[in-house]
């Protein structure tokens, strides 16, 4: 999967992810509640945070608000959503780096035990299966011991073919999404068709145990949103 299309995608279609996110049809506000609770883990003001696929951080600041990082460094390729996270992440007195590209290409450059914290919201389902492992591989390296990767993203269901995945998620954006207007719901599900790979449990705990991290768990789970947590 070529990450490029997808940053093309949210670079022509962020208003769309603004009502998603409005509207709370992926279930943001629960999940960053949880997200909030494993944050609280690491001491305020302490932990270094790497957040992949940062998007405008519009959800994930007030998050880093309540329990600020030393530092966060923040990795998208859609600039538009990058000039935003500028916005909502300054305020709050933490030292902010942001980058634009590739988050796929960016783990893999960074140093050995640089992170306490790896965090990648509704990414990682956009790789390919060897992808994903490559990614994990990288993560693993990339935190500090102690450290771990926090992952809220799109997961199957255990007895799900991507086929069956696909089709379940479809509806439910066809029958709940009302906010959208039928161009808006037309381009999400091309996006969601076209790019979206994501994995079943057993397989995100298989790649998690060869790439060297200790423990996987599903922290929450709505609909086909998961919170897995790797720790190193």
């Amino acid at each position: 999967m070529d990450l490029q299309t997808v940053g093309t995608f949210f670079n022509t279609a962020w208003s769309v992810y603004d009502i998603a996110l409005e509207h709370n049809y992926m279930y943001h506000r629960e999940i960053y509640a949880g997200v909030l609770d494993q944050l609280r883990q690491c001491e305020a003001g302490q932990y270094t945070l790497l957040d992949l696929g940062c998007g405008s951080a519009k959800t994930f600041a007030p998050v880093l608000a309540q329990h600020p990082p030393l530092r966060y460094v923040g990795v998208d390729l859609a600039t538009t959503a990058l000039a935003e996270a500028e916005t909502w992440l300054r305020p709050h007195g933490f030292a902010v780096d942001l980058h634009e590209g590739d988050l796929f290409q960016f783990i893999q450059q960074v140093p050995p035990a640089s992170f306490n914290v790896v965090f990648a919201g509704f990414a990682l389902h956009h790789l390919l299966e060897a992808d994903k492992q490559t990614f994990f591989n990288h993560t693993h390296r990339a935190l500090k011991p102690g450290g771990f990767f926090l992952m809220p993203d799109a997961v199957r269901y255990e007895d799900e073919t991507r086929d069956v995945y696909l089709q379940r998620y479809i509806h439910n954006v066809q029958t709940t999404w009302t906010a959208l207007s039928p161009s808006q719901m037309e381009a999400v599900i091309e996006h969601i068709t076209g790019q979206d790979y994501p994995e079943r449990p057993s397989t995100l705990a298989r790649m998690a145990q060869r790439a060297g991290f200790a423990q996987s768990q599903e922290l929450s789970r709505y609909g086909h949103h998961a919170t897995w947590r790797f720790d190193r």
